[in-house]
């Protein structure tokens, strides 16, 4: 059973064989429809998601983002604005780490900030995915812990940053808008 307590936790590729769920058709379908997008907007894109209530949307997005930019080594900022959402956003790429999705690593490190579980402070450069609330990123300075993890040790060019909105039709929202502004200053291909 999956717990998310208050730290961070690794995701080893090799002890979750059995979690492994192989997506249906339609998922597939919406998976090749985000490749072809990437693959069309090599500097950076903004595309959604959009697949029925209980159509699996989250496990559809974590298995394309795993496999796409944990495994290629990109970063990762899943944001939401409840902790329910970044609690089912954790335990997805939880159950859905393994050979399959994430060949070429071992592990990789993820942190979910939110007034109810980590804080903005404890964000490391070797973090390979934040989950964090929304408000957490846009409160008070806390956005430049994120900026400086996104920025990480590579010159302006190198950076790379996925940006995931959950339940996007906050994205119009300011705070949002904040998010995206402040990003695009310093990584210079984002994609959203």
């Amino acid at each position: 059973m999956f717990e998310l307590d208050r730290a961070k936790y690794r995701i080893s590729n090799t002890k979750f064989e059995d979690s492994f769920k192989v997506p249906y058709p339609f998922q597939k379908n919406a998976i090749a429809s985000l490749d072809a997008v990437k693959q069309r907007n090599p500097n950076g894109f903004s595309t959604m998601l959009v697949l029925p209530t209980g159509a699996g949307k989250t496990f559809t997005a974590v298995h394309w983002i795993i496999n796409r930019y944990i495994n290629e080594n990109v970063k990762v900022l899943w944001i939401a604005h409840r902790s329910e959402l970044l609690r089912q956003a954790a335990e997805t790429f939880f159950l859905d780490t393994n050979k399959e999705t994430l060949p070429d690593r071992e592990s990789f490190v993820s942190c979910t900030i939110s007034s109810e579980f980590g804080r903005s402070v404890n964000i490391k450069g070797t973090d390979d995915l934040i989950i964090a609330s929304r408000q957490s990123v846009v409160s008070g300075d806390n956005i430049n812990y994120y900026v400086k993890w996104a920025k990480g040790y590579c010159k302006k060019d190198d950076r790379k940053l996925l940006l995931v909105f959950d339940e996007a039709h906050h994205a119009s929202a300011q705070s949002y808008k904040k998010i995206i502004k402040t990003f695009s200053k310093y990584i210079p291909n984002i994609d959203i």
